[in-house]
This record gives C-alpha cells, sequence and structure tokens, in this order.
C-alpha cells in the first residue's frame, strides 16, 4: 500500500525526497540506542564490574563535579512550595517576557533542590548506596550536572555558578555580567533579555554509559527532560515565571561552562524570572 499524498508531500518538504535519506542522523541515533538482546552482554559489561568491584560502586556514587579554584556561595535551606500539585499543573505555563523584580536567591535555592537536590542521604554505615535525589535516575547514577547564569538575583553577585545537590550550595566559576552574552547564545534572543536567571542543564554522559552503553546516552536526556519539569513546576509554585529552552548554539554556551562539549555538553535551559 502506497502512503497517502499529503504524507508524501510532507516528507518530500522535510526531506527534500519522498523517503528519508538511509543515512538520516537522528534515525541512525535513535536505532543505536535501542537494547538488543544479542549485544546486550557486551553492551552492558559496566554492570557486571559494578557487582564485582566496590570501590567502583562507592566511586559510581560520587557523581557531582568538584574542582579546584571554585569559591563555595552556601544557599539558604530550600524553603516550602505553598501550592498543591494540581494547581500547579494546571497554573504552569512557558512564557517569553519576565517581570522586572529580581529573583531572590531564597526562591532560586528552593528551585534548585527541587530540580535535582538530595532527599535522602545515603545511610552513614552499611553497603555503598547513593544520595538519593528528587528525580528518577537510570542506576542511581546521577549523570546531569546543573549551572546558574545568575542575571539579577539578589543575593547573589552576577556570574557563572555550578549547583552541588550534595552540599545543597553553589560554586562560583566566575563573576561577570553576562546578559549580552546570553543573548547571543540563545536562538531567540529576546528570551534572555529579561530573565533574572538561567540554569543550565549538563550531561556528563559516561557516568551512564559506563553501565549502559549507548542506552546510557538515552537515560540521560530522559533525566534531564525531569529535572528540567521539577524547575518548571517549582517556578510556578513559588508564582515565578520559568520558560524552558531547547535553542541555543552548544558551541557558544559550553565554553561559558568550561566544560568540552564531548565528555560533557549542555542538553537543556530553563530561565526564570518574575511573573510578568
Amino acid at each position: 500500500m502506497s502512503a497517502p499524498a499529503s504524507t508524501v508531500n510532507l516528507v518530500r518538504i522535510v526531506y527534500g525526497a519522498e523517503t528519508p535519506p538511509v543515512d538520516d542522523l537522528a534515525e541512525n541515533l535513535h536505532e543505536a540506542t535501542k537494547l538488543n538482546s544479542s549485544l546486550s552482554a557486551l553492551e552492558l559489561r559496566g554492570a557486571a564490574l559494578l557487582e564485582r568491584h566496590e570501590e567502583l560502586r562507592r566511586s559510581s556514587m560520587r557523581s557531582v563535579k568538584q574542582a579546584d579554584g571554585w569559591n563555595p556561595v552556601e544557599l539558604p535551606p530550600p524553603g516550602p512550595l505553598p501550592a498543591e500539585l494540581e494547581h500547579v499543573l494546571r497554573s504552569r505555563r512557558s512564557v517569553g517576557r519576565f517581570g522586572s523584580q529580581a529573583l531572590g536567591v531564597e526562591q532560586l535555592a528552593t528551585m534548585l533542590w527541587a530540580a535535582y537536590g538530595v532527599n535522602e542521604p545515603a545511610p552513614a554505615d552499611g553497603p555503598p548506596w547513593p544520595d538519593l535525589r528528587t528525580v528518577p535516575s537510570g542506576g542511581a547514577l546521577y549523570p546531569l550536572e546543573l549551572y546558574v547564569f545568575a542575571l539579577d538575583v539578589h543575593g547573589l553577585e552576577p556570574g557563572v555558578y555550578h549547583y552541588d545537590p550534595r552540599r545543597h550550595r553553589l560554586d562560583e566559576l566566575r563573576r561577570a555580567d553576562l546578559g549580552e552574552t546570553m543573548q547571543r547564545v540563545l536562538t531567540a534572543p529576546e528570551l534572555a533579555e529579561s530573565a533574572a536567571a538561567i540554569v543550565a542543564i549538563t550531561g556528563v554522559f559516561w557516568r551512564s554509559r559506563f553501565k549502559y552503553g549507548l542506552r546510557g546516552y538515552r537515560f540521560t536526556l530522559l533525566e534531564a527532560g525531569h529535572v528540567a519539569q521539577n524547575l518548571l513546576l517549582a517556578g510556578t509554585a513559588l508564582e515565578l515565571a520559568a520558560c524552558p529552552c531547547g535553542g541555543f548554539f552548544e558551541r557558544r554556551l559550553d565554553p561559558l561552562l568550561e566544560v568540552d562539549g564531548v565528555e560533557e555538553s549542555t542538553l537543556y535551559l530553563v530561565l526564570v524570572g518574575g511573573a510578568p
């Protein structure tokens, strides 16, 4: 049975031909990350190593970046989210403009904890066990990192910060006024004109891939979605405006975070500000 003419026309518009190219990159990516029973032992050899080596298990549980030269900035404890879940779900909207008021560091701290914070610390004694966080993670490997571009945050100097969820603190990468720089990073620069902060979610892919092979790349992307949704819902509960953003130039953004774009690269942005 041949495809309907309308479908053929749409395919031709997208691909310039009646059928997608055989080497379509998006299709190849999806195929490469599918589970295959004949290759599962090879792809999942990291899982077997974890079972045999306690030190490797302990190492896999220290899933947060730390670097010499980063200045720690203590955050206030996360505050309550004063809204019922149903109200938050019904109220959440993506906005393109923000109000002129600054974001409070207390609000930022609450949003970061809701996004990727620790909600059940590992017991001090007993077998190796990771700190559990506010989102599900394949194998509790937590392959993501969160960074904050503080543009107008009351109680925080403008600059670039890294969020340490195990200590619930920010580490200052550098101080700088990056408002105009962030506009050049986005495909829709007007989004950054009035935002008070931009949270960047990056993936450290080998944290997941060493155990799950190519499937780990898909797990990392899924986890970024969990984190972004938590940010958006927490912002709504705090009566802030927030907007998810996938339109950005990685080769401009990754250097601002001092990541190489290969071992670690930006996956998702969430812009936050006052309600318009």
